[in-house]
């Protein structure tokens, strides 16, 4: 849940840990046409811990991605500003509406980046994890939010489970 993505953050157990909600359609206005998307809520330093390029533009800070403050912001893939923004120029700052809200573009991934998270799918549209395209995202037994983590240079697969493991132990007993 976003509450345990908070505490392993703030751990430093790991080189870094991010979050990920991938299973919410949401309806993207595109001109007079509704068009239902997948996108892939993260967290801001998601790009960072998947190592994912941002081409254009930029991703999202910490302090603007907090999902507290129900963040507006999206990076949009690059194959999606080609086909479905017609490769605009000025895609920075251009306005998505996502479920009757706007968004505003803030970057474009490289070309053929894809997400670890989701297994070689790209998805369109990234937005900072928000209870407006997650509504259950605080209920902490709603577990909609994923963690995945890199691990620091020095340590091996075993001692970084070893480490989330006691981690999680100790949240779930607070």
């Amino acid at each position: 849940d976003y509450e345990k993505w908070l505490a392993f953050n703030a751990s430093a157990a790991l080189a870094g840990i991010a979050g990920y909600s991938y299973e919410k359609q949401v309806n993207w206005l595109d001109g007079d046409a509704v068009v239902s998307i997948v996108p892939m809520m993260v967290t801001a330093n998601f790009f960072d811990v998947t190592g994912m390029p941002i081409a254009k533009g930029r991703a999202f800070t910490a302090v603007e991605a907090r999902a507290e403050d129900d963040p507006r912001l999206v990076v949009v893939s690059h194959e999606f500003w080609q086909r479905k923004l017609g490769s605009d120029a000025n895609v920075i700052g251009r306005a998505l509406t996502l479920n009757g809200e706007s968004y505003t573009v803030l970057g474009v991934l490289a070309p053929r980046a894809r997400s670890v998270a989701s297994f070689g799918i790209a998805p369109g549209v990234y937005a900072p994890l928000n209870r407006q395209l997650i509504p259950e995202l605080m209920n902490r037994d709603a577990a909609v939010v994923k963690l995945l983590g890199r691990l620091k240079p020095d340590q091996s697969p075993p001692q970084g489970r070893q480490l989330m493991d006691a981690l999680d132990r100790r949240i779930g007993r607070a």
